[in-house]
């Protein structure tokens, strides 16, 4: 991904002498929103999530509950004046899920996404009517060839995406370390 001076993992490495190059490999599109039922609870599994759902002004009740898979995700959504009823607090994706579906109990999640998300914590619901998808953004690889010869010790993927950006555009490994972030871009690794 992009490099910002912020980002706890840049702020991390360089701090241990490390030089950090950074490039997005992915880019958004906006899907605009689609009618949705009415429901008691939406959950965000992503920063992303929160800006292409709220930047297109749903019209919702007072009453609504939010849940956030985590505090980057809830910090995102107090930018558009809403307070989060759920954070998880567990890098374990799954769990988070466990939790949330005990808070939200027998009511309708919407989980705005992006298009083919990976639907972890809604897998978690042993009632799949409980759960309405919606796709507000979509996710695409940007394929673009890494110039050899940079000298990169370590790679650092954080989404599926990204992996699929990065072999798409004709690159591959060679001696780099490889740094996976999350469950779901390690599978996608092991893949290629």
């Amino acid at each position: 991904r992009n490099v910002s001076k912020d980002d706890f993992l840049v702020r991390c490495l360089e701090g241990n002498g490390c030089t950090v190059k950074g490039e997005s490999l992915i880019r958004f599109r906006q899907i605009p929103l689609q009618k949705f039922p009415a429901v008691k609870w939406i959950f965000f599994a992503s920063r992303n999530a929160v800006r292409f759902f709220m930047n297109q002004k749903p019209d919702l009740p007072d009453d609504i509950k939010f849940g956030t898979i985590g505090k980057g995700t809830a910090e995102e959504l107090r930018k558009y004046n809403r307070k989060t009823d759920f954070m998880g607090h567990s890098d374990d994706t799954r769990l988070s899920g466990r939790q949330f579906v005990s808070k939200s109990g027998h009511e309708l999640v919407l989980f705005p996404q992006a298009l083919g998300g990976i639907r972890t914590v809604q897998q978690q619901f042993k009632n799949p009517r409980q759960v309405i998808d919606l796709a507000v953004y979509e996710t695409m690889p940007v394929l673009t060839k890494i110039k050899s010869g940079n000298g990169f010790d370590i790679i650092v993927f954080t989404s599926p995406s990204n992996v699929d950006g990065f072999f798409g555009g004709g690159n591959s490994l060679k001696e780099e370390k490889v740094i996976a972030m999350g469950a779901a871009t390690e599978n996608v690794l092991k893949k290629k």
